[in-house]
């Protein structure tokens, strides 16, 4: 069996916009796996969607990423009925009150 990490989390998107997928990668955005949506449905009587989309992933880790103490970042990124998606980084749309950051997400983790 291949070794993976299990991922899970939401998206949500201004606007009444739905969230039409998610990818994450673990390789600084080289390569991009697509997670599993569970998509909300528009509110009754609305083609709105104002609810969070749940995602969901078995992220594959290749055998140099396994070695103890490896560090591993992984990036996430959403885009919205629209093609909306968030900038890469969050100085790209730096404020000085940190306002309004939807830049893609990194989560770093450690291998034991």
């Amino acid at each position: 069996m291949k070794p993976v990490i299990e991922a899970a989390g939401y998206a949500w998107s201004g606007g009444g916009r739905s969230v039409i997928r998610v990818d994450l990668s673990i390789d600084d955005g080289h390569t991009w796996y697509e997670a599993n949506l569970e998509q909300e449905t528009p509110t009754k009587g609305s083609t709105h969607t104002y609810s969070w989309t749940l995602w969901r992933i078995d992220l594959p880790l290749k055998n140099e990423q396994l070695f103890q103490g490896n560090q591993i970042q992984i990036i996430c990124r959403a885009f919205d009925s629209s093609y909306n998606t968030q900038p890469s980084k969050s100085e790209e749309i730096w404020n000085f009150r940190g306002l309004l950051n939807n830049s893609w997400h990194r989560v770093n983790i450690r291998i034991d």
